[in-house]
Parts: structure tokens; C-alpha cells; sequence
């Protein structure tokens, strides 16, 4: 899977709460900055809030997505009923290809 297709992911599983630039890393995404700036020039607005040296990152809308559509985190997909992209991501896919414990591979 793709740095951008889990930024994406994360972003949309994380909702309202949204995504800490080390949460990013703990899910080895080294250039989330790069990620976000692909997302935003491709028309997702993402919202940073700054607290002192730790940053969020929220999904606030989507291209070709009507306002007010949220992601349901169980799915990864876009509310029941209300459309959406068509390469969606399931958090199912996206969590169980991520190892418990990020620094496993490099102790192996």
C-alpha cells in the first residue's frame, strides 16, 4: 500500500479527532508532509492545527464529495447511502498490514 493511500486512510478513519504528525510516523510515513501537499493539490481539504511542537491533521472535505459526508471508521468508506470515491480504502486492509509494534522489522 501506497505512503498517499495510507495518509489518505488515516485521514478519513481518524475523522474529527484527526492524525498527529507522530501518529504519521508510527505508521512509517516519513513524508506526510509531501503526502498532505499530493492530497491538497488533488482538491482534499485537510485542516492543520499546530499545539506548540505537535500537529493535527484533519480531513474536512473531499473532491466531488458533498459536504456533511463523513467516513465510518468500521468500513473506511464513506457513510451507508451517500456515495462516494470509488478506491476506498477499508481500515480493515489498511490495520492489519500495520505490525504491532512499529520497530518489529528493524529488531528482526
Amino acid at each position: 500500500m501506497s505512503q498517499r493511500t495510507k495518509t489518505l486512510a488515516l485521514l478519513r478513519n481518524a475523522g474529527d479527532r484527526g492524525v498527529t504528525n507522530s501518529e504519521f510516523i508510527d505508521w512509517r510515513i516519513f513524508r506526510y508532509a509531501a503526502r498532505l501537499h499530493e492530497l491538497r493539490e488533488e482538491g482534499f481539504e485537510i485542516r492543520t492545527e499546530v499545539f506548540g511542537s505537535k500537529a493535527t491533521y484533519k480531513l474536512v472535505s473531499e473532491p466531488g464529495v458533498d459536504d456533511g459526508r463523513r467516513v465510518a471508521p468500521e468500513t473506511g468508506s464513506l457513510s451507508p447511502g451517500l456515495g462516494g470515491p470509488a478506491a476506498v480504502v477499508s481500515a480493515d486492509r489498511l490495520f492489519e498490514e500495520r505490525p504491532l509494534n512499529p520497530y518489529e522489522a528493524e529488531a528482526a
